[in-house]
């Protein structure tokens, strides 16, 4: 820092308290140098033009044309002449020579980092820059080998099994669409055979978590009351309506070559749908769904053939007038 500046002269004076009051004070003198220097820069001097209405004296006229003379002199002979702003000039030129044209602001934050500045503060604690560590936390062996056991258990689960190399892609294309009557807003329904039994009008519904099945399907399937389970777990609609069920059940569910055993909650409201196949049926039918293409496209158990449970668009609408009865 140079000696005799007006920072300098205030940090002697008044030593500041705390690192924020040092760097406060900082900032002002920062933007007093940048405005002293901006209007040094920028200094104009104003000609006196010669009004035809009025007689000048020959004072004002010669004192008039030394001004105009001012902005044609080269700037070093300028310089010389301007007795006002000759101190100024010379003591701001020094200060960037010294400097080697680094601002006041980047200055002081060097010197706060070596600790040049640890005299004007009221503790020591900022004198060198401070180095952070993760503090270690001792922990017993026993707490150590349940979070090790807890991590393997989170791994396991959140693992990605890879396909078979020998699996085959599933994709929809226009042929598909020679089938079906466009344009149309229809969900994709089906026909399955669940208990034995062909059940249409089943919605395939990717945005459901569970599987659905009415009180009226189960008392037409004739299967014992007894294989019914409680549940503690509601059903939530889209609005947040909470919805009770009566129980849960395991019924088998044949598709695609293969037969699965799925968990239905049963419910006593009687929706347009008979049954309702959520995302986790799809997701171990390894099937991709369409609604635009009404068709629902799987794997077969051996990953090598797509087999392919075709939409119905009449059950679809015959639905939605139900919906609007």
């Amino acid at each position: 820092m140079i000696q005799g500046t007006k920072f300098h002269t205030s940090l002697v004076k008044y030593s500041p308290p705390d690192i924020q009051t040092l760097n406060a004070r900082a900032q002002i003198y920062i933007r007093l140098e940048e405005n002293i220097a901006h209007r040094a820069q920028h200094a104009t001097f104003v000609t006196v033009e010669n009004k035809p209405q009025e007689r000048i004296p020959n004072s004002k006229i010669q004192k008039s044309q030394r001004s105009s003379t001012l902005i044609t002199q080269a700037p070093e002979k300028r310089q010389r002449v301007e007795e006002g702003f000759t101190p100024f000039r010379t003591t701001l030129a020094q200060l960037f020579q010294e400097n080697k044209m680094k601002s006041l602001r980047r200055q002081v934050e060097n010197m706060i980092a070596r600790g040049e500045l640890a005299d004007y503060l009221m503790t020591k604690e900022y004198a060198k820059p401070r180095e952070v560590y993760p503090r270690k936390v001792e922990e017993s062996e026993g707490v150590y080998r349940s979070r090790l056991r807890a991590a393997h258990k989170l791994r396991k689960i959140s693992s990605v099994n890879a396909i078979a190399s020998g699996s085959i892609s599933i994709g929809f294309g226009d042929g598909d669409l020679s089938r079906v009557q466009l344009p149309h807003e229809d969900p994709l329904v089906i026909s399955l055979l669940v208990s034995n039994c062909m059940i249409k009008r089943v919605l395939i519904d990717p945005g459901s978590s569970a599987n659905i099945i009415t009180k009226t399907v189960f008392e037409q399937l004739e299967i014992p009351s007894s294989s019914i389970r409680p549940t503690s777990s509601p059903l939530i609609g889209f609005y947040g309506t909470r919805v009770d069920p009566l129980g849960v059940i395991d019924l088998s569910v044949t598709a695609a070559k293969r037969t699965l055993k799925e968990n239905f909650v049963l419910t006593e409201i009687h929706p347009s749908y008979n049954l309702i196949m959520g995302r986790g049926w799809i997701h171990r039918m390894r099937g991709v769904p369409s609604t635009l293409h009404q068709v629902m496209r799987c794997l077969s158990p051996d990953g090598k053939e797509v087999i392919i449970l075709w939409g119905d668009q009449v059950a679809a609408k015959e639905c939605y007038m139900l919906t609007q009865a």
